[in-house]
């Protein structure tokens, strides 16, 4: 019996699933990071299949057992929580404690540096502040694992007048880093209320409006940019952070 199914026996022990459990450890995946697939019951070779970055192959089985149940749980959509759910979600807040920064954009780490004084009483210490692509659909994500705050392309080279849209999307990733998530039966929370007072906080008015007026005058002047969208044959192949955070 592998990792995966002594998680899924321990998650629902009256469970009877007759699909094969496969677990896998890619080299494909960046930090502690990984995602579930899964075929129909009736297909031929029916399958589960967890597929883990390699960096949990030295991490305690126990706290790999957490994670795969936390995938196992958006398969089964059952809420339901463990010790070991318990000990991954402490393992995940704790490691950008330790994780490498080696990547700071001189803009967002401008940027970062206004925010964390007039906001956070400088109190945070500056992760990796990197760009993604133009997307439109994500403007902007904090990833734990590699304490990492990465921002759309789409402000990259905005005018100075448009600088605070950056900067509100900015503030939201730091605010996750700030005040980190809880979970409840096996559902991470991070917008939390403690989370929306914090963004409430944010000296301009009706910034939600304004940022979404600025996005339509982007999506004009960028008509080639690439947009993404959510498609549902992707789902099951979505990383867990990408599940829980943005």
């Amino acid at each position: 019996m592998n990792i995966a199914e002594e998680a899924l026996h321990e998650l629902y022990p009256t469970l009877r699933e007759d699909r094969k459990i496969i677990l896998n450890y890619h080299g494909r995946f960046k930090g502690y990071n990984g995602n579930i697939r899964w075929s129909s019951r009736h297909a031929p070779d029916s399958f589960i299949e967890i597929r883990l970055s390699r960096e949990w192959e030295d991490v305690s089985p126990m706290i790999q057992k957490g994670l795969i149940q936390h995938l196992f749980l958006k398969l089964y959509k059952s809420p339901m929580q463990t010790e070991a759910m318990r000990l991954y979600d402490s393992f995940i807040k704790n490691l950008s404690k330790v994780a490498l920064v080696t990547k700071q954009d001189p803009l967002l780490f401008e940027r970062f540096k206004n925010l964390n004084e007039v906001y956070f009483d400088n109190g945070l210490d500056a992760p990796n502040l990197v760009w993604g692509g133009p997307s439109f659909h994500k403007l902007g994500t904090y990833t734990y694992a590699t304490d990492t705050i990465m921002l759309s392309g789409v402000f990259q080279n905005i005018a100075n007048e448009d600088m605070p849209m950056l900067d509100y999307v900015l503030y939201h990733e730091m605010i996750h880093k700030h005040e980190k998530f809880y979970t409840k039966n096996g559902k991470m929370h991070s917008h939390t209320k403690a989370f929306r007072d914090k963004e409430n906080q944010f000296k301009i008015t009706e910034a939600e409006e304004k940022l979404q007026a600025f996005l339509r005058r982007r999506r004009r002047s960028h008509s080639d940019s690439v947009v993404e969208f959510p498609s549902s044959r992707t789902k099951s192949r979505r990383t867990l952070l990408n599940w829980f955070f943005d």
